[in-house]
């Protein structure tokens, strides 16, 4: 339903791109969070791309507060849009169902404004109980994504807790990915985009 992000890429040029999550799309206590991040890397792998970037995470957003603030962002219209929801939606207890339906309409608003629309699994969690709580919303990113013929970054599994050395991608607080989770993160969601960019 909506255009290629992978074909936008391609093309090079000038591309308008939104991320529009949380404090993780904002970068919460970090130098510098994973949409700039991303940026940098994509802009060195494809050749002749120049990314015009606006950074629209606002800590403690909720997919319902990203389809609010989403008209204003779609002027004028962006080639890419990252979508970034989960967490806060599950932490504050409201229906899987609303978020699901907020996340469907912020990606069929976003095509048919003409911007092609990538959704992102938020980040691992420390928690055990927390990560448990959480896996359905993730769950349910995917199962937008899967209907409506849209590429899910898999940012979720970009490291888990049982990893080696996995303290140092979280903050004190197992939660907001450190510096270094937020590279992790960055270079998953590239490569995500140019699994098909960096094909023939």
């Amino acid at each position: 339903m909506s255009a290629s992000p992978t074909a936008r890429l391609r093309a090079g040029g000038r591309v308008r791109i939104v991320g529009l999550g949380d404090s993780l799309t904002a970068g919460w206590c970090v130098r510098r969070g994973f949409f700039p991040r991303a940026c940098d890397l994509l802009e060195a792998r494809v050749p002749g791309l120049v990314l015009e970037r606006v950074d629209a995470g606002i800590p403690g957003d909720t997919a319902r507060g990203g389809l609010a603030r989403l008209p204003a962002l779609l002027q004028p219209t962006p080639g890419l849009v990252l979508v970034q929801f989960g967490l806060n939606d599950c932490v504050e207890g409201g229906p899987l169902d609303a978020f699901r339906r907020d996340l469907s309409r912020i990606a069929v608003a976003v095509a048919a404004a003409g911007a092609a629309c990538v959704l992102l699994t938020s980040c691992p969690v420390q928690d055990p109980w927390l990560a448990r709580a959480a896996a359905p919303w993730y769950d349910a990113v995917r199962a937008v994504g899967a209907e409506l013929g849209l590429l899910v970054a898999e940012l979720a599994l970009a490291w888990c807790a049982g990893e080696p050395g996995a303290e140092a991608l979280w903050q004190a607080d197992g939660v907001h990915p450190s510096d270094a989770g937020h590279a992790r993160m960055a270079a998953a969601l590239v490569e995500h985009l140019l699994a098909e960019t960096d094909g023939p």
